[in-house]
């Protein structure tokens, strides 16, 4: 299924594969993290699965996402960004309603970021 990669590094937008059969697999491997979290973008029910330590990295990129349906702030978050959509029936994982056009009308590279 379609989804969207947001890739700090490489300060690139891309439209990716999710595999659906191995859903929790395929998302540690498009994020490169061991453990995730969720952030609701918009009122389609898309989020921004991130990684859930990605804060603790040495090397910490940083992307602002507005969202200005759900906030007053562009949202702050590190590592790999990876949008998927969830089903209204039962939280099921499906293809992301925004598109990569969106997206880059949404996001702001802030590159590498040393915490004090």
């Amino acid at each position: 299924m379609k989804a969207i990669l947001i890739d700090p590094v490489a300060q690139t937008v891309t439209e990716v594969e999710h595999d659906e059969s191995r859903s929790l697999e395929s998302i540690y491997e498009l994020i490169k993290a061991d453990c995730f979290d969720v952030v609701t973008i918009n009122d389609q029910r898309d989020g921004i699965y991130v990684d859930d330590e990605g804060l603790f990295e040495e090397n910490l990129y940083i992307f602002e996402y507005d969202a200005p349906e759900r906030l007053m702030q562009p949202l702050q978050l590190a590592g790999r960004g990876l949008i998927l959509g969830c089903d209204d029936e039962g939280g099921r994982t499906i293809e992301a309603t925004i598109t990569v056009e969106e997206v880059l009308s949404r996001v702001r590279f802030r590159g590498l970021c040393h915490l004090a």
